[in-house]
């Protein structure tokens, strides 16, 4: 784990963000792209940026795995995050990061809340049939502590 962002900066729209997960077989694993398009992957991982005040931001990631791979979320332990570092355990060790309960195996949506000091929030993708995707959000905090 690491903070894996090779790729562009993107921001939400309206305080949602699309983010699409695609991963392509490549031997020894699975190779991740996440990005903001559709289209086949390109093997950057984006840094999803929230401006200060910007509030809250519903982010979620649609994962798809070329070559007809048996990969999903694992529903039970979707996603590990804290703040300012990479998490080392499993489970939301941060307030600003509040999970929706995963209905589908392909589909993760989580909100950031975006509030108090600005902050660099890790997190950990965690999947069955593949190994974890470690992302970072960058939030601008608020003044506002709705």
């Amino acid at each position: 784990m690491g903070g894996n962002t090779n790729g562009p900066v993107v921001k939400p729209t309206n305080g949602k963000l699309q983010l699409h997960c695609k991963g392509k077989p490549n031997g020894s694993g699975i190779e991740w792209s996440l990005d903001d398009r559709g289209g086949p992957p390109s093997g950057k991982i984006v840094k999803v940026d929230l401006p200060r005040d910007s509030g809250p931001c519903e982010l979620t990631i649609h994962l798809t795995v070329a070559g007809g791979a048996d990969v999903a979320f694992n529903t039970e332990d979707p996603i590990w995050a804290a703040q300012n570092a990479c998490p080392r355990q499993p489970g939301i060790h941060t307030d600003q990061i509040e999970v929706v309960p995963p209905t589908e195996a392909k589909k993760l949506t989580f909100v950031s809340k975006n509030q108090g000091d600005p902050q660099s929030l890790f997190y950990q993708l965690n999947f069955v049939g593949a190994d974890p995707l470690d992302p970072e959000i960058k939030s601008g905090g608020g003044s506002n502590m709705a």
